[in-house]
C-alpha cells in the first residue's frame, strides 16, 4: 500500500476493515454452513479463549502435544534408521498434526480416533470447494443451487457432529455432576473445548 493512502486507511471505519464479514463471503457461510455456522462466525468466543485461556495453559498442553506429534511420526514413518522408507509426505503430515491438534482443542475421548480426523479433512477441504463454485454462481440462483453443492459436505459435518456430540454432553453431565456434588473430584480437561463450554460468553 502506498503511503499516501495510509491516512485514508486510518480514518476508515472498523466496519469497513472487518475482515470477518469478507471472511464469511469467502467461504460463503450462509449456504455452506447455515445458520448455526453464521452465528459462531459473529459470536466468535474462540478467539477470546485462544488468546486468554489457551495461550496460558500452553505448559500443560506442551507434553501432550509433543507426545502426539512423535506418536504420529513413528506410526506413519517409522524409525527405521538404517534403511530408506518410502512415505506419503503430505497425507501422513496432515495425520499427524490434526491428531495433535485436536488433542490440544477436544480432547483424549476421539483426536486418534480415524473417522472422526478423516470427516473433519473431508469437511474443511469440502467447504472450501464448495465456496468457491458458490462465489461463481448468480446470487439469484444460490438458494436453489447451494444444497446440492454442500451436499456431500454436509454428510461429513453430521460424521463429524455424531462423534464429538456425545463427548461434549457428557463433559456438560459431569460438569454438572461436580457443581451439584463437591465431593466429585472429576476435573474438566485442559483443552479447547472444555474453555469453550464454561467461557461467560458461551452461556
Amino acid at each position: 500500500m502506498p503511503a499516501s493512502a495510509a491516512q485514508e486507511l486510518i480514518n476508515r471505519l472498523d466496519t469497513d476493515l472487518d475482515s470477518n464479514s469478507i471472511h464469511m463471503e469467502q467461504i460463503q457461510s450462509r449456504y455452506t454452513i447455515g445458520s448455526t455456522g453464521v452465528h459462531a462466525m459473529n459470536n466468535t468466543i474462540q478467539f477470546a479463549v485462544l488468546r486468554r485461556q489457551m495461550t496460558c495453559k500452553l505448559p500443560l498442553l506442551v507434553s501432550h502435544v509433543y507426545e502426539d506429534l512423535d506418536h504420529g511420526f513413528r506410526e506413519y514413518w517409522g524409525v527405521n534408521s538404517k534403511e530408506w522408507t518410502e512415505v506419503d509426505t503430505y497425507s501422513t503430515c496432515v495425520n499427524t498434526v490434526s491428531q495433535a491438534a485436536n488433542r490440544a482443542f477436544a480432547g483424549e475421548e476421539i483426536f486418534r480416533n480415524k473417522h472422526f480426523l478423516e470427516h473433519a479433512r473431508l469437511y474443511t477441504q469440502g467447504l472450501t470447494a464448495s465456496a468457491l463454485l458458490l462465489r461463481l454462481i448468480p446470487d439469484w440462483v444460490k438458494p436453489g443451487l447451494a444444497p446440492l453443492v454442500a451436499f456431500l459436505n454436509r454428510r461429513h459435518l453430521q460424521a463429524y457432529l455424531s462423534i464429538c456430540i456425545p463427548v461434549v454432553e457428557n463433559r456438560i453431565q459431569r460438569a454438572w455432576a461436580k457443581l451439584a456434588n463437591k465431593d466429585d473430584d472429576w476435573e474438566p480437561p485442559v483443552r479447547c473445548a472444555s474453555f469453550l463450554l464454561y467461557s461467560p460468553s458461551f452461556r
